[in-house]
């Protein structure tokens, strides 16, 4: 309950891109006070930038969020928080960079030829898949070709593939009449 009224507050604040600091207001919520002032229209109250969650770091940087962190003090609910939808390239380090240029040639390969790595192409031959060949691209430092793939790692994609696929559904006979009248 408490994450929806945090939500929640932070929906309202959106509302408004102006308060006046004159006249403030806090309340109480699970991590501390809270501080938010009125928007500029006098009619709402806005609490932005309310932390929600922290961010795991470190070796659990992919695991889920942690709990928000908590507070004594009035947190002053007036800023707006970090765009993660603003996604600039400026701090990705140039392995990473190299990394997305390939994988976009890769797939604008694909698509228009049907071939991953085309004749021609500087990256390493990419044969199609045949009977007792399954050969893969493995992205890592080093860009390679592989062919046996770990039967560990074959199990758990095997598995997702059986939970999640879906044979194709045709659509109901005898079709829908097309109607050309308005």
């Amino acid at each position: 309950m408490r994450l929806w009224t945090s939500v929640f507050l932070l929906c309202v604040s959106s509302v408004s891109s102006e308060f006046d600091k004159g006249e403030w207001k806090d309340v109480k919520i699970k991590q501390g006070p809270v501080r938010g002032y009125r928007d500029s229209s006098g009619e709402l109250w806005t609490f932005r930038s309310i932390p929600y969650a922290s961010v795991p770091t470190d070796k659990n940087k992919f695991k889920a969020p942690l709990p928000p962190p908590t507070w004594t003090e009035p947190l002053d609910a007036d800023g707006d928080g970090k765009n993660l939808t603003d996604f600039t390239e400026d701090l990705l380090s140039e392995e990473y960079m190299n990394m997305k240029k390939i994988v976009r040639a890769i797939w604008h390969n694909f698509i228009i030829t049907g071939k991953p790595v085309p004749e021609g192409s500087p990256l390493p031959a990419w044969p199609a898949v045949s009977v007792g060949n399954s050969p893969y691209m493995s992205l890592g430092q080093k860009l390679e070709l592989g062919n046996a793939i770990e039967p560990k790692r074959f199990n758990f994609w095997q598995k997702i593939y059986q939970k999640y696929y879906r044979e194709p559904i045709s659509p109901p006979y005898p079709q829908p009449e097309i109607h050309t009248e308005l």
